[in-house]
């Protein structure tokens, strides 16, 4: 039995003669039935003009999805991620000063006598005599209790706004952890979050003080190291606690750096004494999330995908020499170490050459002894062995002031005066020939070398003049003939007599010279070649001691700070001509290269961002005098790179390179954290390796160009608010205009398919 047509589960079919007919080929619609659309025949994706559609209809779209995005995100949501900045490494190796630090426990610690601070350089709250007694990465200790208590009572009795004066602008973590010396005693002033509070008692003490507080508080701007500040009262509304979030300013006197036992190992922070932390209003909170603007812009995101998809429009993309400057003829003697202070007393002045060679009995009536000035034996050069090694241990201030007084070497063997012969004498020409003299054995063994080097110098006037130097330019060849200009300070050992007049026993390439007109010992001979810099008075010996791939050593303090004083000589126009275009930063930091070991001194030009900008305060008046200023600048300029460099496993396109300058543009923001555009030109010194944070390990080391120069181009952007305002308005405006444009075509394409329904 066949089931009827009404109970089957799919539609009846229609007879053919139901559906056609053969006279017009026009189908039939019978009553109750429904035309029926032909059918679309499958897509073929494997023809190209399909896949011209799809490429067109997908790509287009997906492009403008990407670019709004990050446009976005630009506009709104951007807080891009730099490099690390340097990180301060706190930890105290080795255990703190003041304690055997061995396990030792019934060790001694003897220490130099202290060298009192010099009060004229700025109000301190307490006497130069009790600060010089405090000692750095140390604990507490008993010499530090008469600068500790002198400071609670200068607190104690001083006006809180005048003292606000004294501090003037804030300092930074850096400034206070680098430089204890400078700010030892001084007022200063700075913003963080108070993280700990808790009360100490002060034990006995003259003063009447029974307690004060102990304060962590983490410096606004970083890095993440606490400076330990002791409070003498503080406010009523603020409580002690071991998790506090206050934001303060201190304003106090800077002691020490103190060292503490954290809980890893042991470590050092700033300690400052406050009268009493003043409570900051709390940051705003960030603005709520605007729901209508991110709503309008996802909307013209995807109106825009819209736009494309039904307009399948297609989408296109587009992409000198220096002015040579007078030589500078100042002697630039060898420092006994590097921003430590003077070797001499406070005010004293420094001793002449001849009372300070009379100290040692080898002034002119003791060299007399060895008979007349034209006469050369041993003794003679024993002698100026023995001035050699006073001179070269002389503080530099002391060498310096007997440049100033030298005169020039006597053209004519003048008649012997003993009261001249103490006089220092400069002699400035032009290297001809050094040589490695060798020594006898009596001698080596007296004055623990074998050999010692000497100049042959020709002066302006074609006086010949022989220098026997502690410090000769490594980069002279030795018995070779060479014209090098050069300058050196020294004191009178011989006339028309000298070491090389006889055959250097030991070495068969040596021979016999005519005499020369004088000889001399002096600490160094300086090369000043025609280089932009060595035009401006750098003495390029200094270089043979700086080594890469190290912090800031003392070895490095001569040509640093004789960098700097070049650089003070000239006009930033004359080193940016001698600089040009921007430097490729690649050759810089590319260790394959190892560019800066062979262009020590070049000029360079650097463009980029500078991320922080901090005041390096200078302690030694010598380097105060040698430059003219007490301080420089230290910042870290990150330079845009052609193609992305790794550095300890992190991909980065900006580069830091530290740069040290004399002065900053009127009104240029610096801080720990900055972010601003600079254009400085200056001169290659080292690379210079500093320790950076990040998030699996602090100690990470990286290495950076250290540039030298007078001063940079600040380059401020102009309204960025304004800027920002502008963009952000257009790009509203330009979403608005696809949503109309989208609309129109949305209504264009209905009124079509109305028109296709309504025709017959």
């Amino acid at each position: 039995m066949q089931p009827d047509a009404e109970s089957c589960d799919g539609p009846t079919p229609l007879a053919s003669d139901e559906t056609s007919s053969p006279s017009d080929g026009l189908p039939v619609i019978t009553a109750g039935q429904r035309p029926q659309a032909p059918r679309t025949p499958p897509r073929n994706f494997l023809d190209r003009q399909e896949q011209r559609r799809l490429f067109w209809v997908v790509m287009p779209p997906a492009l403008v999805l990407l670019l709004g995005g990050l446009w976005l995100e630009r506009a709104f949501f951007s807080d891009p991620q730099e490099p690390p900045l340097p990180q301060i490494d706190t930890r105290l190796l080795g255990g703190p000063r003041g304690s055997a630090g061995d396990g030792t426990e019934d060790a001694v610690v003897i220490e130099a006598d202290p060298a009192p601070l010099d009060d004229a350089r700025g109000h301190r709250g307490a006497s130069p005599e009790a600060l010089a007694k405090v000692r750095d990465d140390t604990v507490f200790r008993d010499s530090d209790k008469d600068a500790w208590f002198a400071i609670w009572d200068t607190l104690r009795d001083s006006d809180p706004q005048a003292l606000a004066r004294l501090a003037g602008p804030q300092v930074g973590f850096t400034e206070l952890f680098t430089q204890p010396r400078s700010f030892r005693g001084k007022p200063v002033r700075f913003r963080g979050t108070l993280r700990r509070l808790q009360r100490v008692d002060a034990g006995s003490n003259t003063l009447g003080i029974e307690n004060y507080w102990q304060g962590w508080v983490d410096p606004e701007g970083g890095p993440p190291s606490p400076i330990v500040v002791y409070f003498l009262t503080v406010p009523e509304s603020l409580q002690p606690g071991m998790r506090l979030v206050e934001p303060v300013e201190v304003v106090g006197y800077f002691l020490k750096r103190w060292a503490y036992q954290a809980t890893d190992t042991i470590r050092t922070a700033p300690l400052v004494m406050s009268r009493e932390p003043t409570i900051l209003l709390p940051p705003k909170p960030p603005a709520p999330t605007n729901l209508v603007a991110v709503f309008l812009w996802t909307g013209g995101i995807l109106a825009v995908i819209g736009f494309f998809i039904l307009a399948r429009n297609r989408l296109a993309a587009r992409a000198a020499p220096v002015a040579m400057l007078a030589l500078a003829l100042s002697s630039q003697p060898e420092a006994c170490g590097f921003a430590e202070g003077s070797t001499l007393p406070p005010g004293s002045a420094p001793l002449t050459a001849a009372s300070y060679l009379d100290r040692f009995a080898l002034a002119a009536q003791d060299r007399a002894a060895e008979g007349p000035l034209t006469q050369w034996n041993e003794g003679r050069l024993d002698i100026g062995l023995r001035i050699l090694a006073r001179l070269t241990a002389a503080p530099p201030e002391m060498v310096a002031a007997w440049a100033g007084e030298a005169i020039p070497p006597d053209r004519p063997p003048a008649a012997e005066d003993a009261s001249e012969s103490d006089r220092p004498i400069r002699v400035v020409g032009r290297a001809v020939r050094v040589r490695d003299l060798s020594l006898p054995e009596h001698l080596q063994e007296r004055h623990s070398r074998k050999t010692v080097p000497v100049v042959s110098l020709l002066d302006s006037d074609g006086v010949s003049v022989d220098v026997i130097a502690h410090n000769v330019p490594q980069a002279w060849p030795r018995d070779t003939d060479i014209n090098e200009p050069a300058d050196a300070v020294g004191i009178l050992l011989a006339r028309q007599a000298g070491p090389l007049q006889e055959t250097n026993a030991g070495s068969s390439s040596d021979t016999a010279k005519p005499p020369p007109a004088i000889t001399l010992v002096s600490a160094r001979v300086a090369w000043r070649p025609g280089t932009p810099l060595g035009a401006l008075g750098m003495d390029y010996g200094l270089f043979d001691t700086v080594r890469d791939g190290r912090k800031l050593t003392a070895e490095d303090s001569d040509a640093f700070y004789g960098m700097l004083a070049a650089a003070g000589r000239a006009k930033a126009s004359s080193i940016e001509a001698a600089a040009g275009n921007a430097t490729d930063i690649l050759q810089l930091i590319d260790p394959q290269v190892r560019w800066l070991e062979t262009h020590r001194g070049d000029a360079v030009r650097i463009r980029g961002t500078a991320r922080r900008a901090i005041r390096v305060a200078i302690d030694d008046p010598f380097r105060q005098q040698q430059l003219g200023t007490n301080h420089y600048w230290e910042l870290y300029v990150f330079v845009p790179t052609p193609t992305a460099v790794q550095v300890n496993g992190r991909l980065q396109n900006t580069y830091p390179v530290v740069c040290c300058v004399r002065e900053l543009p009127p009104n240029m923001p610096h801080g720990e954290r900055i972010a601003e555009e600079v254009d400085l030109a200056g001169f290659a010194l080292k690379r210079y390796r500093y320790p950076i944070a990040t998030s699996s390990d602090a100690g990470n080391q990286q290495e950076s160009p250290l540039v030298i120069g007078r001063g940079l181009r600040w380059l401020p952007s102009t309204e960025p608010k304004a800027a920002q305002q502008l963009e952000q308005t257009l790009g509203g405006l330009l979403i608005v205009v696809i949503l109309l444009l989208v609309a129109a075509a949305w209504l264009t394409s209905g009124r079509h398919r109305r028109r296709r329904r309504a025709a017959p």
